[in-house]
């Protein structure tokens, strides 16, 4: 069963914004990656209903 994550920026104000909602978590790091290529900012990837963080990216913009 695919779950679905939304992915989140950390902004460099101290502030997240949500980025976008993907079903399936290779898909979710695939557009972590899309995502980190356009920007030095953090992005995460979370299973809202289990709060579980599966990938993150940081300034090297490689997921986690």
């Amino acid at each position: 069963m695919n779950r679905e994550y939304d992915l989140f920026e950390n902004l460099s104000n101290g502030g997240r914004v949500w980025r976008a909602a993907i079903v399936g978590r290779e898909e979710a790091l695939a557009k972590l990656r899309e995502l980190a290529d356009k920007s030095t900012n953090q992005f995460f990837a979370m299973h809202l209903p289990t709060k579980e963080i599966v990938a993150k990216t940081n300034a090297t913009k490689k997921p986690s």
